[in-house]
Order: C-alpha cells, then sequence, then structure tokens
C-alpha cells in the first residue's frame, strides 16, 4: 500500500511481510519504505538591475497645473446676518495624482467691513485650513490676493487689495500627501452683520506627482523540480525610490498605497 509524500511524486510505500514455518505457525511485520525528495530545486532568474539613486532627483511624473473656479460665482454674502458661504472647484486629473504643493490664487472678494471675515480652504477628503483671517484689517474694503505657503510676505495683510501673494494663515502644507481629485470648498465665514458683498473668483494651483508607469521590473523564473514538475515560483521586485523625507518634498512623495504588478 503507498500514499502520498509532500510532493505530488513522493510516496510513501507500506509493506507487510508475513513468515509461515512448516508447522503452520505465522508471524507478520510491517517495513516502512519512504522516497524522499532531497533535491533543491534549480531556477533561472531575471539578469541582475542596477538602480541610479542620484543625489538630486528629478521627477518625471510632476505636473503644476492652474484651476479656476466658476461654478455658483459671484457668490453673494448677505448684509443682514452673520452667515457661511461655500463655493465648490472640481478637480479631475488622470492616475489620482497627489499633492506636493498647493496655493490660493486670484482671490477676490468685495466687501464691506473685510474685518468680519474669515476664509477657509476644505479638500475632498475634508481637512480644513483657515487661510486668511482678516480680522485686523476692521473696516478696510475688499480683498484680492493669492496665498502661498512659500511666500515671504506674511498672512492677513491690511488692506489685503494690491493682488500680492501672502502666506497661508494656517500652512496649506496640511493638504501635502492627499487626492488632488475632487470637490474643492472654498469658506468664507461672514462673522457680523451690516456689512455684505460677494466672492467673484478664486482658483488653485496644484502641483502633484501621479503613479509612475514603470514600478515593476520585467523578468522571469524559470522553475525545475525533481519532486514536482510544476513549481511555484515568486517574483515581484520594484524600482528603488530615493528617501524623500530628506528632500524638500517631505513625505509627501509616498508611493505606498499604490500597486505594481508582477510580470
Amino acid at each position: 500500500m503507498s500514499s502520498p509524500g509532500v510532493c505530488p511524486q513522493e510516496k510513501t510505500i507500506t509493506r507487510t511481510w508475513k513468515f509461515v514455518d512448516q508447522s503452520g505457525n505465522t508471524g507478520t511485520d510491517v517495513q516502512i519504505i519512504t522516497v524522499e525528495d532531497n533535491a533543491a530545486p534549480t531556477f533561472t532568474r531575471p539578469a541582475d538591475v542596477v538602480l541610479d539613486c542620484p543625489g538630486s532627483y528629478t521627477v518625471a511624473n510632476q505636473f503644476c497645473n492652474n484651476f479656476a473656479a466658476s461654478a455658483g460665482l459671484p457668490l453673494a454674502i448677505s448684509p443682514n446676518v452673520p452667515g457661511t458661504y461655500n463655493a465648490i472647484l472640481n478637480i479631475n486629473v488622470p492616475s489620482n495624482g497627489k499633492i506636493m504643493d498647493i496655493n490660493i490664487t486670484n482671490l477676490v472678494i468685495e466687501h464691506t467691513w473685510v474685518g468680519d471675515l474669515t476664509v477657509q480652504l476644505i479638500s475632498p477628503l475634508g481637512t480644513i485650513v483657515t487661510v486668511g483671517n482678516f480680522n485686523a484689517c476692521g473696516a478696510a474694503d475688499n480683498i484680492n490676493i493669492n496665498i502661498d505657503d512659500e511666500s515671504v510676505n506674511p498672512a492677513n495683510p491690511c488692506p489685503p487689495t494690491n493682488g500680492g501673494t501672502y502666506a497661508s494663515n494656517l500652512p496649506l502644507s496640511a493638504f501635502d500627501g492627499q487626492n488632488v481629485n475632487g470637490n474643492w470648498t472654498l469658506r468664507v465665514i461672514d462673522n457680523s452683520n451690516f456689512d455684505g458683498g460677494s466672492l467673484v473668483s478664486w482658483g488653485l494651483n496644484v502641483c502633484y506627482v501621479t503613479q509612475p508607469q514603470d514600478l515593476s521590473l520585467t523578468g522571469n523564473v524559470v522553475g525545475v523540480d525533481a519532486c514536482d514538475p510544476n513549481p511555484t515560483e515568486t517574483f515581484a521586485d520594484f524600482h528603488a525610490y530615493k528617501d524623500f523625507i530628506a528632500h524638500a518634498e517631505g513625505s509627501a512623495y509616498d508611493f505606498s498605497s499604490w500597486t505594481a504588478s508582477a510580470p
């Protein structure tokens, strides 16, 4: 009697010996014969690959685009009661771009006594950043500025009307690493009554990186095993990417949620 071993072609054989003497007495004993697979499989792997990690890195899949809002503009801000006013900008880029840098452009609000106003940007993920708090501007009228974390000009200028670029009240870098796609919301909060106006225009300048097209290395593993005619080969290899923590991009350039297919 035989039974399969670990491999399909490995067998364990059970042999029963029976002995009979001239007087008819019998005796039995069992012999177990195991066919062992002690030969390691051989295989041919793909050729070695050298990946370049330069001291300075150029991101081939980085894009910077301007997106101008138009839906619902101009958006009226009532003078009668304090309120919250939301304007939406939908962004849809291929390959689910991840944000490396984001700025607010052409922010124009016509409003008397801008000291009443707070301006926030809300990402599709729901992250809220207060980009402007103009309380210190008091009775000044209107807003016409751009907002950029890298600006050397301090946040919340007074009067905020010269079309210049100023830092954000709180860092826009809170959005770094998030998906650029979806509905972005510019929220204008009017904290007092008596003064009103409208949100005339706004937009976003976004630098983002898309998924590389060459995440997997080509190559096949060919396996041979004397015991198993169809050994299972496992092969997955990926391009090596430099540690971006040490670069200006910080941890925003993160491929961990993207996948690659083995050949």
